[in-house]
């Protein structure tokens, strides 16, 4: 009887049990991994949240300007933000949070995020109207609208917002030191809308459209007087009533001319004791 040798032996065609089970349990942790990597990310309520004191340290260090390699000037103006805003945002009736606010409108302001400091200074005075720091507030208002402020022959619609927010400021906190800058700051954005206003004006006097250039004239010397336009702009009025035949209006404003300023209706120098 011949007995069956190893090489004449068959082996089973399928996995033995302990593959199997092997198998099933290699299945049963990959299906646990994907299962826990795909549920979504539960909150760590165990995190601690630095105190107000702390994150604005952070803020504030994180506005001093560093060196990227020893060369590049670099301000890490999000990270201070992210610290002011976690103040804001866990710590509302703290003292750092009125500080954090007006810090992000600051951070911003120097980005020359226009806009954003815009809102951050404006919710500030509404959140805060007896702070002490209000009329700055108010101030940088006015200075992020007149950063934008374009030439004067474009359109000035910024230049009248920054004009209306230092106006608010003067008439809100007229004895404050920021109320002083803002008369300065006005008076220059003035001169610029005077200066819009002329060349509007001066465009229909050169085309001989004297009705239109009168009207213009006189509402500069309605709105923007002594701001060094007066003689030229009651020149050209006066020339312009005189071309439209109203020659009382016309002496009148020459007169004013002579009386005031010393110029003919030439434009020459004359004497006010003149005849």
């Amino acid at each position: 009887m011949i007995r069956p040798t190893p090489q004449n032996m068959s082996t089973p065609s399928g996995p033995g049990p302990g593959q199997l089970a092997l198998k099933t349990l290699v299945c049963t942790c990959l299906l646990a991994a994907l299962a826990l990597g795909c549920s979504p990310k539960q909150p760590d309520f165990d995190l601690e949240i630095p105190p107000a004191d702390e994150l604005y340290e952070r803020g504030m260090e994180a506005l001093k300007p560093r060196r990227l390699l020893g060369i590049f000037p670099h301000t890490n103006h999000q990270k201070a933000i992210d610290a002011f805003q976690e103040i804001v945002d866990n710590y509302p009736y703290s003292e750092y949070s009125v500080k954090a606010e007006l810090e992000i409108a600051n951070t911003y302001y120097n980005q020359e995020k226009w806009e954003e400091a815009l809102s951050y200074y404006r919710d500030f005075g509404d959140l805060h109207p007896e702070n002490e720091n209000v009329p700055y507030a108010m101030f940088r208002t006015g200075m992020c609208y007149a950063n934008q402020v374009d030439v004067p022959d474009r359109d000035q619609r910024v230049t009248r917002l920054a004009v209306e927010a230092y106006g608010d400021l003067i008439d809100s906190f007229p004895d404050d030191p920021y109320a002083q800058q803002a008369r300065e700051q006005s008076r220059e954005l003035n001169i610029r809308l005077a200066e819009n206003a002329f060349i509007i004006a001066n465009f229909y006097f050169e085309k001989e459209e004297y009705q239109a250039a009168a009207r213009r004239f006189q509402i500069m010397l309605e709105e923007y007087p002594g701001l060094g336009f007066d003689p030229l702009v009651l020149q050209r009025l006066g020339i312009s009533y005189a071309e439209l035949n109203r020659d009382d209006d016309a002496a009148r404003v020459f007169e004013q001319l002579r009386t005031e300023y010393g110029y003919s209706e030439s434009g020459e120098v004359v004497s006010p004791d003149s005849p």
